[in-house]
């Protein structure tokens, strides 16, 4: 089975909020994402990780509710602004066998840093509400290489 790890940048926001909530078009844009990646693609994620930012936490929690996952998010600094490439560093070689398919959401900035970690030279630059999936060769995450990558938008 492959391994995949899948980076979602928080939908859009309303700007002028103070807790920074998702806007109604950045709900359904999530919604729309997690939509694709189950129908057309069939990919169904075992854990989803999150930044501390209120608008990651919000299109966390719709994508473990659209997945039907039965549990929150695992919150982690590790994947908010300023943190970028640490959980590739310190987190993915850990990560339990079972989980085959791990979703993290976070910033644009973070992800870019955590693509770069992984190998991808210029990183990426996701719209918001689209993820950045890379697949890996091997059984178990320690052992995760020889990583594809492609993006999905809402």
């Amino acid at each position: 089975m492959k391994l995949r790890l899948i980076f979602v940048r928080h939908a859009t926001w309303e700007v002028l909020s103070r807790g920074k909530g998702l806007d109604e078009p950045g709900r359904e844009s999530i919604r729309s994402l997690a939509a694709k990646l189950k129908q057309d693609l069939k990919i169904f994620p075992n854990k989803i990780f999150v930044g501390i930012q209120p608008r990651s936490i919000e299109s966390a929690i719709i994508l473990s509710e659209e997945f039907e996952l039965g549990e929150d998010p695992e919150p982690m600094i590790q994947l908010d602004e300023g943190h970028g490439g640490q959980f590739v560093k310190f987190h993915m070689k850990k990560l339990p066998d079972d989980l085959k398919t791990v979703l993290c959401v976070s910033h644009a900035n973070t992800i870019s840093n955590e693509a770069q970690a992984l190998g991808r030279e210029n990183g990426v630059n996701l719209k918001n509400g689209a993820a950045l999936i890379v697949e890996f060769d091997g059984e178990n995450w320690s052992e995760a290489n020889n990583p594809r990558y492609q993006i999905v938008e809402p």
